[in-house]
């Protein structure tokens, strides 16, 4: 019987390595390589998504609307607990790392830090 449970367990787990997907494609919301998504902003064919403590930034289809491609992300300090587009700045609060403003009018190069506090 403990034969049948350890090979029923190593299936399952062999299962669970084999759906697992790769780093920065971003498949399912929630497995992206900087943690489970908290928050989601998208703006002018940009999505923004707030995966652990990493600002994720992908490209959208402007007629479909489906991701494209993955642009670049930023690691803050601290886990991301919320995201607003507040005209072309993206605000991001991270849990102890305060309030970060990023200006997007370099994407798809990169999201630059205008402030922080």
């Amino acid at each position: 019987m403990k034969k049948f449970y350890f090979s029923f367990f190593a299936l399952l787990l062999a299962l669970h390595y084999v759906n697992a997907q790769s780093p920065g494609i971003l498949q399912y919301i929630s497995s992206t390589k900087g943690g489970g998504c908290y928050t989601v902003e998208y703006y002018n064919d940009h999505l923004f998504a707030g995966t652990g403590n990493t600002v994720m930034v992908y490209s959208t289809d402007p007629s479909s609307g489906l991701i494209t491609n993955f642009l670049t992300d930023t690691r803050l300090g601290s886990n991301i607990t919320d995201m607003r587009m507040y005209g072309t700045h993206l605000l991001v609060s991270a849990n102890h790392d305060g309030i970060y403003m990023f200006s997007t009018a370099s994407l798809p190069a990169a999201l630059v830090t205008e402030a922080h506090y």
